[in-house]
């Protein structure tokens, strides 16, 4: 018999019920983050087995976070999960979290940055559903208290570590987990 409390919770996709995402997805995405009117312009994409994530404008906008935090930079890797995990739990694919890359470029005279991160993704059976889970900081190392609670999952791997210099003397540090539900 399975329980229906579990049966939802095991198909609806990491970070869906989240603030940060319900905000992400609210404020209409990439389609208001498009860098007009001197927002940030936010790029996503997904081809040939890799998710690629930009970030190109200046910091201190609420995108993707449940408070009033202004850390929209750091705020792209909420949205990673955001739009990832939907396309994940449909199954056969799964993130290299190990070959995630990231760098960051500073504009000191525009105040600008430019983020890009890249997640490749693995071909697997297609009923493998997984997850990409993280937790980070901008300026200090990020907690990753939460990401232990995953480690009872299926085919769980990590934490891997990126840490991304900022290119203005701070670094972004974050943690990918990756499992199957």
């Amino acid at each position: 018999m399975i329980r229906l409390k579990h049966l939802i919770t095991e198909q609806t996709p990491i970070g869906s019920g989240w603030n940060a995402c319900k905000r992400w997805k609210s404020s209409g995405g990439t389609s208001y983050w498009n860098g007009e009117d001197g927002r940030p312009e936010i790029f996503i994409e997904y081809a040939n087995n890799e998710f690629l994530f930009a970030y190109t404008g200046k910091n201190g906008y609420v995108i993707a976070t449940p408070e009033n935090q202004t850390d929209s930079l750091h705020q792209l890797f909420n949205i990673i999960l955001c739009e990832m995990n939907p396309i994940l739990i449909k199954g056969g694919l799964k993130p290299d979290i190990k070959s995630i890359t990231a760098n960051c470029t500073y504009f000191k005279e525009e105040r600008v940055y430019d983020l890009n991160v890249s997640i490749p993704l693995i071909e697997v059976d297609a009923n493998l559903k997984y997850q990409i889970d993280r937790r980070g900081g901008w300026g200090h190392t990020g907690g990753k208290s939460d990401l232990p609670k995953a480690a009872t999952r299926k085919n769980y791997e990590g934490p891997h570590t990126v840490v991304i210099n900022d290119g203005n003397g701070r670094n972004i540090t974050e943690y990918f987990v990756t499992y199957t539900v």
